[in-house]
């Protein structure tokens, strides 16, 4: 984290009217929940029941939720959990209709942020085959791979 990318090959958000915050309440939570939902896989009646977890975890001084906002609505959504000076990324999700127009940079951008506010010497996160090369644009290096195997019908 002390090594910034270098500006020329970082994007920077397109979006007019783009915010990126903090959750800060419940109302904003189910919203981030709803929203980031979609690329876990999870069913749409099951929202309640995680952003009730969500609100209860024991660990939530450590996690910062970040909603990307546009027109009062959450389009993106990133995690940030600070932890033995690692700032990890989880749950970068931008809705279909945002996507390409910089909103997963404004994320990332802002969960760095959150790292360094947070004196983290090194950021950490799984990516996708989509959002990999915006993540190396940003200075990421693959250190391991994985492959994720799902269960016949």
């Amino acid at each position: 984290l002390d090594e910034p990318a270098d500006p020329g090959t970082v994007p920077h958000a397109t979006h007019t009217g783009l915010r990126v915050e903090p959750v800060r309440d419940d109302e904003r939570l189910a919203e981030f929940v709803r929203t980031y939902r979609a690329s876990m896989g999870v069913e749409p009646g099951l929202e309640a029941e995680m952003t009730r977890i969500e609100s209860g975890r024991e660990d939530n001084a450590d996690i910062i939720r970040l909603a990307a906002v546009r027109n009062g609505r959450v389009v993106g959504t990133t995690v940030v959990i600070t932890a033995h000076g690692v700032a990890g990324i989880f749950l970068v999700h931008v809705t279909e209709a945002h996507r390409r127009r910089g909103v997963g940079a404004a994320l990332t951008e802002a969960a760095l942020q959150v790292g360094r506010q947070r004196g983290m010497r090194c950021a950490a996160l799984v990516a996708s085959p989509a959002g990999e090369p915006l993540y190396r644009r940003f200075g990421f290096t693959t250190t391991s791979e994985y492959r994720l195997f799902g269960f016949p019908a």
